[in-house]
């Protein structure tokens, strides 16, 4: 946590991603009181065509030490069309594949809390790729 592997003389001046065009892409946080960084992250890049999610990658930070993908939302919403069911299906499967002991546990957040956040920010960041897809309308 709150460490790279770039040794004291080196420096990042770049990071190059290959473009994306037909993809839509989000992100929603719940940031730490104290520091703003994300104590829950996700992440969220979806293929749609026809209203149907041809390809999608989840990710979230925050959570465990390190970024995590989050297999079993993709799965979930591959292939669907993303309506809010199939929104809430996937959050619900947000943290599937993270044993118990794996989720931080600290100060600012417990295991518990964090888990929960975490459902909640996936369904979030998945809402509001849909809508800018334009798959789903949400009224507040």
């Amino acid at each position: 946590m709150y460490a790279t592997t770039l040794a004291e003389d080196e420096l990042l001046t770049r990071v190059e991603l290959p473009a994306q065009p037909d993809a839509v892409g989000t992100y929603a946080k719940k940031p730490s009181p104290s520091s703003g960084y994300a104590m829950v992250g996700v992440a969220v890049s979806l293929a749609i065509d026809g209203g149907v999610v041809d390809e999608a990658r989840v990710g979230a930070s925050g959570v465990i030490d390190h970024g995590v993908r989050l297999g079993p939302v993709e799965e979930t919403i591959v292939g669907e069309r993303l309506d809010c069911e199939t929104i809430e299906a996937a959050a619900a499967r947000a943290g599937d594949d993270l044993d118990d002991w794996m989720v931080m546990d600290d100060l600012q957040a417990s295991a518990e809390f964090r888990g929960q956040l975490l459902g909640v920010y996936t369904e979030r960041a998945l809402t509001e790729a849909a809508e800018r897809a334009g798959t789903v309308t949400v009224t507040a």
